[in-house]
């Protein structure tokens, strides 16, 4: 009978602990929330939401170790789940670890994202070429800058945020007639961009 009823108690006692993690959070009270997510992982330790919920608290909490070994530990049991790979560079990105999030993600065959990962390692590698570009522009390489982002546009056709970044640029640099031309080119892809 125990056996017959294991699932059921299993699920039962993992809703208290999520629960009681939640309360904790509204209470600002971490220490009970991280206790109540070990409880919880320690039942469904191949969850990847629990992980990331639990990896992520750590983090805000200064114990990136911890939150990496939390990771460590999932992706050891399910090393090929896209799901768990996706949770691992939501994790990251997050925490700002772009190289990183993008290398988990490349674990997982190109052909198995889902939505969600596509649409995370776009947003990552915008921010890198952003970071880059504001690098060379920082240091005195604005047209290497302006190159960079323009050959993003042209392959990637878009998004019209960062022709409105170089008509700033334009604009400070003192040439509002290039300035123009980037805005155009920005209601050209987004006729109602404000």
């Amino acid at each position: 009978q125990r056996q017959t009823f294991e699932p059921l108690r299993r699920d039962l006692l993992l809703e208290r602990y999520t629960s009681r993690a939640e309360q904790a959070l509204q209470a600002q009270n971490h220490a009970a929330a991280l206790t109540a997510l070990r409880q919880a992982r320690a039942l469904a330790p191949e969850d990847p939401w629990l992980a990331y919920r639990l990896a992520n608290l750590l983090e805000e909490q200064g114990q990136r170790r911890q939150a990496d070994a939390v990771f460590a530990d999932l992706l050891l049991r399910q090393p090929g789940d896209p799901t768990a790979h996706y949770a691992h560079g939501l994790y990251l990105a997050a925490a700002q670890r772009d190289v990183a999030a993008l290398a988990t993600l490349g674990d997982v065959a190109p052909e198995l994202w889902g939505e969600g990962m596509r649409t995370l390692a776009a947003r990552v590698q915008r921010r890198q070429l952003l970071e880059r570009a504001e690098t060379l522009r920082a240091s005195g390489r604005e047209a290497a800058a302006v190159g960079l982002i323009e050959h993003a546009v042209r392959e990637n056709g878009g998004p019209p945020d960062d022709l409105v970044m170089l008509a700033d640029w334009a604009a400070s640099r003192g040439e509002p007639d290039k300035a123009l031309d980037y805005l155009q080119q920005a209601l050209t892809l987004d006729r109602q961009h404000a």
